[in-house]
């Protein structure tokens, strides 16, 4: 497989626009060929694994890394099946998207746990701060004894004294 057409696949990308940067890499004309079809080294698929994640990071459009992100991992799977079908694998493919979803709903749940956690911290920070500068802010006060609907003095009786004139 060339690596211009597994990117092209990958980033769902013409091959004509990443003709002219493989170019420069000299990367179009070399052809990659599978050894043993998985990464043997845990610390090479480990470090692959977080280019991976670095390039979607580095995308600012929340909705384009959402969307590449969704075609690289279908690419993915897309890859590793038909891998599977070519060695006479069988693949189970009802458990197989079901371990796939329970671990996004790991995923999910770890950075639930990570946001809240957070929170927490800016809430705690927030608070500090706040008793710290106590003459900034907002600051709503309980008028003890004072009600509106008395006659001696209440908001009824300044608005009575402002319309009525002379009088009162």
């Amino acid at each position: 497989i060339k690596l211009n057409e597994f990117l092209s696949n990958m980033l769902k990308s013409k091959q004509s626009r990443l003709t002219k940067k493989m170019k420069n890499a000299k990367l179009s004309s070399k052809t990659f060929k599978r050894t043993s079809g998985y990464l043997t080294d845990v610390l090479e698929a480990r470090e692959f694994s977080e280019c991976e994640d670095g390039f979607f990071h580095s995308l600012q459009n929340g909705l384009e890394r959402a969307e590449i992100k969704f075609h690289m991992q279908k690419e993915w799977r897309e890859t590793f099946s038909t891998y599977c079908v070519s060695h006479g694998q069988p693949l189970n493919v009802d458990r197989w998207l079901a371990s796939v979803e329970e671990m996004e709903r790991r995923v999910h749940r770890a950075k639930d746990v990570e946001r809240m956690q957070r929170r927490k911290i800016m809430m705690g920070c927030a608070l500090r701060q706040d008793l710290q500068n106590p003459d900034r802010g907002v600051v709503i006060e309980k008028a003890v004894g004072s009600s509106l609907g008395s006659a001696g003095g209440g908001a009824g009786a300044q608005q009575g004294s402002q319309m009525g004139g002379a009088d009162a």
